[in-house]
């Protein structure tokens, strides 16, 4: 007995360079550079602005529009400041994002790690990638002040059969 192919692998990526569903609004998450593009009407918050219904769905409530942090960072449990006594070469402040993502793919807390390295080209040119080694995400430690497409890789986080990822966005 053969198992039917999921609906949304037979749909295609846009092609770079097209217009996107959102139009304008698009933040280029990269969504629909996957075949993932099958659940854009659901998945994409800017075609129906649903974001209230996005935010309780997720974490249990909306952003309260009166509190200042919720309305510039979105829903959270709480917010601290830290930094690494001995900062990391080569990092934007002082690497202690990488440095907890590293601990965590090497103490096998997690088995792949979504960040965003730079194309060669380019230093604010956005790369995700799934990274699998301490190389590969110390190679992602200086921030891109630019939107990112982290959502492309979907289709390579569900082809690798990774179950346990931690993603910096």
């Amino acid at each position: 007995m053969t198992l039917a192919q999921p609906s949304h692998k037979k749909a295609k990526a846009l092609r770079p360079g097209a217009r996107r569903p959102a139009k304008e609004l698009c933040s280029e998450c990269g969504l629909c550079d996957t075949y993932y593009i099958h659940y854009v009407k659901e998945a994409c918050a800017f075609l129906n602005q649903q974001f209230p219904q996005l935010e309780a769905q997720a974490h249990g409530r909306a952003r309260d529009l009166e509190n200042t942090d919720d309305c510039y960072f979105g829903v959270h449990q709480s917010m601290m400041a830290a930094r690494k006594r001995q900062p990391l070469e080569g990092a934007q402040w002082t690497g202690i994002v990488s440095t907890i993502a590293v601990a965590m793919l090497t103490q096998g807390r997690v088995e792949g790690v979504v960040c965003v390295q730079n194309t060669e080209e380019d230093r604010f040119q956005p790369q995700p990638i799934l990274a699998t080694t301490p190389e590969e995400i110390l190679a992602a430690r200086v921030n891109k002040p630019t939107l990112s497409p982290n959502l492309s890789v979907l289709e390579q986080i569900e082809q690798s059969g990774l179950k346990r990822l931690l993603v910096i966005g």
